[in-house]
């Protein structure tokens, strides 16, 4: 077995299951992103994660048919805080892949709210290292604030979180600031 990478697993003392992989933990992402944002499409098939020679995690969609991988930045091999981090940015953009559309504010928002979120409840400590990702999360944590559970009730509306606009999330809470919801509805 190769030690110490965030593919390893071992069983657990109680012999009822195995320490976390990164895989596992990719399970655990989608089920909170879920419960918080709302169902993920399932007409995609994530495959899995792979390490690659990038400079930032990304979504991948092999052979144009529907299936996504994640891609996490080779420095994560041996660091499973770090691929936490990145795959649970990623697993936001899992719930409504799309390989032919370019993400809002809004979207990238969330995606690093939720990795923050996230790491945080599991008492990993991450700053956000790309600054154009700081201004996207604090407008969503702002727009969080007036109604934790507005992405979920907008993505009844319209699933893909790239596609949610002002006039949608006005009809949720009309008392958003109108400034706010401009700068969340721009492309990324």
């Amino acid at each position: 077995m190769i030690d110490n990478n965030i593919f390893s697993c071992g069983p657990l003392p109680s012999n009822d299951g195995y320490t976390w992989t990164i895989v596992s933990r990719l399970g655990d992402m989608l089920n909170e992103a879920e419960a918080l944002f709302g169902e993920r499409d399932k007409r995609y098939t994530i495959l899995g994660i792979e390490l690659a020679n990038i400079k930032q995690p990304q979504i991948w969609y092999p052979n144009d048919c529907n299936h996504v991988i994640i891609q996490v930045t080779e420095d994560c091999s041996n660091n499973m805080e770090r691929a936490i981090f990145q795959v649970a940015h990623e697993a936001i953009h899992c719930l409504c892949p799309n390989p032919k559309k370019k993400t809002t504010i809004l979207e990238e928002g969330l995606a690093t709210y939720f990795s923050m979120y996230y790491t945080r409840k599991r008492k990993i400590y991450y700053n956000i290292d790309n600054l154009q990702y700081q201004k996207p999360y604090e407008f969503c944590s702002k727009l969080l604030n007036y109604d934790s559970e507005l992405i979920k009730k907008a993505r009844i509306i319209e699933p893909d979180i790239s596609f949610i606009n002002k006039e949608i999330l006005l009809n949720i809470c009309p008392k958003i600031d109108h400034t706010l919801l401009d700068e969340l509805t721009k492309k990324f």
